[in-house]
């Protein structure tokens, strides 16, 4: 029998189907904190996390404490705060 190949993925974010929900869930984090400049929506997070909106928004408020939202806003504000301290 042949062995099967490993599959190749564009990125980590592909390998939703290898990682539990809450690891999911974790990397999505580190993926706001790194676009924290661009327009993030619940869906283009939930897609990310692959899984439902619903699910997603459930998901990441048990594993963080605060929604997604809560989060994105707690991001940005921190990304402004930085970029306000390095101009003085």
């Amino acid at each position: 029998m042949a062995a099967r190949a490993a599959p190749r993925y564009a990125n980590d974010m592909e390998k939703q189907h290898e990682t539990s929900p809450a690891e999911r869930i974790r990397d999505v984090c580190r993926y706001i904190e790194r676009h924290s400049d661009e327009a993030l929506t619940i869906g283009r997070l939930a897609t990310l996390a692959s899984m439902s909106r619903f699910h997603f928004a459930r998901s990441f408020r048990s594993v963080t404490g605060v929604t997604p939202r809560e989060y994105v806003n707690r991001s940005e504000e921190r990304r402004v705060g930085k970029e306000c301290r390095s101009r003085w």
